[in-house]
């Protein structure tokens, strides 16, 4: 399953208020990334995000969980949705791990190494994060 774990404290009202709203493209690979929405579970433990990944002719709606637990955060592929894991997802993932990782968490493991570099430079420049207003 990829994911990547994270050590640390999150304000979990601040990200659901400020979430990461990315909305990139890789024209060199026909990848596409687009914000949908988030969540906000009552617990406040729970943050849902939903992106929009077209990759070639493969569009895929992606449900992605920030999730605290007793040994610290969890980011990972919502199983309730299924989904391909593909190169793009793999980005996508590492990109959140990045912007959380700006928000104060620290990782502690991760499946996808391979696309960190990658991810901290699209989280960088493809973050289009605006307060939300329908609270």
């Amino acid at each position: 399953m990829t994911h990547v774990k994270f050590s640390g404290t999150l304000d979990m009202e601040a990200a659901w208020t400020a979430p990461p709203a990315l909305k990139f493209s890789v024209p060199e690979e026909d990848l596409h990334v687009k914000f949908i929405e988030s969540y906000l579970s009552a617990s406040r433990e729970v943050l849902l995000l939903r992106y929009m990944l077209v990759e070639g002719r493969l569009n895929q709606t992606v449900h992605i969980l920030l999730a605290k637990g007793e040994e610290g955060w969890v980011l990972k592929l919502d199983r309730s949705a299924s989904v391909l894991r593909t190169a793009g997802v793999k980005l996508l993932i590492a990109t959140l791990a990045a912007w959380c990782q700006v928000r104060g968490l620290t990782k502690t493991s991760s499946t996808v190494e391979a696309y960190e570099d990658r991810g901290r430079f699209y989280a960088a420049h493809g973050d289009t994060s605006q307060p939300r207003t329908d609270r």
